[in-house]
């Protein structure tokens, strides 16, 4: 609308902010941080709102100048942070948006569909394995994440910490599994804090990244994650 182009000119008018350097894209193991990366530049350029609005019917409008002089610099801005290699591949599509779908298709697997079965996230989500010797918090930081990618909802997300977190084993039975994301992560704190208090107390000044498992079981143990989905 005219606000929002009225902004643009505005920002346009107004002194570049830096840039942060980003790192040649070469394949999918550097893909997510390329994405935002990229995604941060584009909006500090005031240029992605191309990726998702349709070209102005009136090219040789003022908004149709506009717009094919943002979606120029955005295109730009894409491919050169794509390796040698992958800038052969891109460069013949034509504009920005066709230039970014098409990197995401090829990279971007994390795609939620509408059957778990093959689904990439919730694969990854339901798949998760505690790693003895880790940290709790990080552990649980990486399960918010998957869980929040794949869509899961509480329940579910609950079902994976009573099975791999041994320390929030008793603390999610004992709720019947209506513990929410702040909850657990209160628990979880409280215990890690815990445990490292108890290890400075023993004359030991790292911090303890294992925990004994709790003594307490449950017969439900083989319960599986229901599949739909979480979390608005």
């Amino acid at each position: 609308g005219k606000e929002a182009n009225t902004a643009r000119r505005v920002s346009m008018s107004s002194p570049a902010p830096p840039l942060l350097p980003i790192a040649p894209l070469h394949g999918e193991s550097g893909y997510l941080r390329w994405r935002e990366s990229v995604l941060l530049r584009l909006h500090t350029l005031d240029v992605a709102h191309v990726l998702t609005e349709e070209r102005p019917d009136d090219e040789r409008s003022a908004a149709g100048k506009q717009w094919a002089r943002a979606d120029a610099m955005c295109r730009g801005h894409i491919l050169a942070t794509l390796s040698d290699r992958l800038l052969q591949v891109y460069a013949p599509h034509a504009t920005a948006a066709a230039v970014w779908r098409a990197v995401a298709r090829t990279y971007d697997l994390d795609i939620a569909v509408d059957d778990p079965t093959y689904s990439l996230p919730y694969e990854k989500a339901v798949k998760f394995r505690y790693a003895e010797g880790e940290p709790v918090t990080e552990q649980l930081a990486l399960l918010e994440g998957l869980a929040t990618n794949a869509e899961l909802n509480d329940t579910c997300l609950c079902l994976i910490v009573k099975d791999q977190f041994p320390t929030l084993r008793m603390a999610v039975i004992k709720r019947k599994y209506r513990v929410g994301v702040d909850k657990l992560w209160e628990i979880a704190r409280r215990k890690e804090l815990a445990a490292r208090v108890e290890y400075v107390r023993n004359g030991r000044y790292a911090p303890p990244t294992t925990y004994a498992q709790d003594s307490s079981s449950s017969s439900d143990d083989d319960e599986r994650c229901p599949i739909r989905r979480r979390r608005t």
